[in-house]
């Protein structure tokens, strides 16, 4: 990690924005309706980055836009941590792109 004070950074993150009161009930009707899983294509890719497993995952969000990501596993059978980045983040929290 090129900037050690990211995960602390992050561990404290909470949004750019407070938490509406109604937000409770917005996610919860917001579950209800969705019925199934959207169609999504999982790609396994070559990044070029030894011992891991890359895939690119497409898919369906809400009103139809479509959502992309990159997900990289570490080559192994055993449990580790893993951090989940949202790449929209960096610029609400000024710490610029790191890789």
């Amino acid at each position: 990690m090129k900037d050690p004070k990211l995960l602390e950074t992050l561990k404290v993150y909470k949004g750019r924005d407070d938490v509406p009161e109604d937000f409770d009930s917005f996610w919860n009707q917001a579950l209800a309706k969705m019925t199934e899983l959207p169609e999504y294509k999982l790609e396994e890719r070559d990044f070029n980055i030894p011992n891991v497993v890359c895939y690119e995952l497409t898919f369906k969000g809400t009103r139809n836009g479509l959502v992309y990501s990159r997900m990289i596993l570490p080559k192994t059978d055993q449990k580790v941590p893993v951090i989940s980045i949202f790449m929209a983040i960096w610029d609400v929290v000024g710490i610029g792109l790191i890789c």
